[in-house]
């Protein structure tokens, strides 16, 4: 008999749902049960969801799960509804997926503290509502912490194979294509940084930033982009990319250039990326099977594929090719995949 998993993804990562989907198809010792939000099904076009795959509201999620029999409760984000997360905890065995390490190990007054910060209202919700003093406790219970980089895994994260190769394809367009994935943050991003290199630049090049650009981010790009000698063509956007194409455009890239900054903020918490926090860059890497420049500050990995900014980074884009994806082809990473579920239901 198969063993049962429901998988939660109410916020926000609609792409890992989306490979974990694909990893667990036609698997004869799992069953996966699907709970998701309107906003994700939107997000993946999941216009007619198949029959394992269930639309809920956060209030209608607890009475879903409780009313069946699970082996093992992902939870793919727990970034609010944490009194929701923590009764389903009380009578399920549970995995959470970690995206922000520091976060997650927040005591109740460091999140309190963090309340009055930035987006008072609705932070104060979920305080008020959503239980966030309660986080702590959820995750330091949890049955399993599951990170998805290896990178950061540890004795209490295990490391949770996602990502996969999904692009088999090769690029020789003409000019060279640089895409910067990710939505254009300057907290994230060191986007004026990348423009002003642009002005060195002196082959023919076309830039995407594959991403939705909004204030002053949208200004700098706009103003960059009527200054451009003609030789570089930049393009942009202005609303949400959806995800195919997005996936389209990430494929077609000569390489990709992730200007990360060194350390960013979760709800006014410290992290610092490749110890602390997943840079989704590197998913997108994987997928697309291409180079990757990272800055040169980016902490040491084991990753043939990306590759540490230098002084010439021009040069660097150029003869940057495809490096062996071979570990992170479809068959090898669902082969993890299911031996790490195992573990987790055997434990």
């Amino acid at each position: 008999m198969s063993r049962r998993i429901a998988y939660i993804e109410l916020d926000t990562h609609a792409e890992i749902l989306a490979n974990l989907m694909k990893l667990s198809e036609g698997s004869e010792d799992f069953s996966f049960n699907f709970f998701i939000s309107e906003k994700i099904a939107e997000r993946l076009s999941l216009h007619h969801c198949p029959e394992n795959v269930n639309i809920v509201k956060p209030r209608e999620l607890l009475k879903k799960i409780n009313s069946q029999s699970f082996d093992l409760v992902i939870i793919g984000t727990a970034h609010r509804n944490f009194n929701i997360y923590q009764k389903i905890s009380k009578k399920n065995k549970i995995a959470i997926i970690v995206h922000n390490l520091n976060f997650s190990q927040s005591s109740g007054f460091r999140l309190f503290s963090s309340v009055f910060k930035k987006e008072q209202l609705f932070r104060l919700k979920l305080l008020f509502l959503e239980g966030l003093l309660r986080a702590p406790r959820l995750y330091q219970n949890a049955d399993f912490q599951l990170v998805l980089d290896k990178e950061i895994s540890g004795e209490r994260q295990m490391f949770f194979p996602i990502f996969y190769r999904k692009n088999q394809g090769k690029t020789s367009q003409m000019p060279l294509r640089i895409v910067v994935p990710g939505q254009a943050s300057q907290q994230r991003r060191d986007y004026r940084r990348i423009l002003k290199k642009m002005e060195d630049f002196r082959l023919s090049w076309e830039f995407i930033f594959l991403g939705k650009a909004e204030g002053e981010e949208l200004g700098w790009i706009r103003k960059a982009e009527k200054l451009l000698a003609p030789r570089l063509k930049l393009r942009f956007f202005t609303q949400k990319v959806s995800q195919e194409n997005f996936d389209r455009l990430l494929n077609s890239a000569s390489v990709l250039w992730c200007p990360l900054q060194s350390e960013t903020e979760f709800f006014s918490i410290r992290e610092i990326y490749g110890r602390t926090k997943m840079s989704g860059n590197l998913g997108d890497a994987i997928s697309a099977g291409r180079p990757a420049i990272f800055p040169e500050n980016y902490p040491e990995n084991d990753y043939p594929f990306i590759l540490r900014e230098s002084a010439e980074v021009e040069n660097q884009l150029v003869n940057a090719s495809a490096e062996d994806f071979s570990g992170f082809e479809f068959s090898e990473v669902r082969k993890e995949f299911i031996a790490v579920l195992s573990r987790l239901l055997a434990e």
